[in-house]
């Protein structure tokens, strides 16, 4: 289980991955607001890149947002 608090009132992603899955993490990067979660991993030999975000509502924030997050 790979996750991100947000407040106790909101935000807050999460990752689950199965057990018995040949799942290895490669690298992870989180947001401390709780709004994404990026995973860079290897599943049965394969490399993926896995995310969970979870946007503002409102349009201002989100453009700022996702203009942050492209620059991670």
């Amino acid at each position: 289980m790979f996750f991100a608090h947000g407040s106790n009132h909101s935000c807050g992603v999460l990752v689950l991955v199965r057990d018995s899955l040949d799942f290895e993490t490669n690298t992870l990067l989180t947001d401390n607001n709780g709004r994404y979660i990026l995973l860079n991993v290897t599943v049965q030999g394969s490399d993926y890149i896995m995310g969970n975000i979870y946007s503002p509502d409102k349009i201002k924030e989100q453009c700022t947002f996702f203009d942050e997050l492209q620059q991670k």
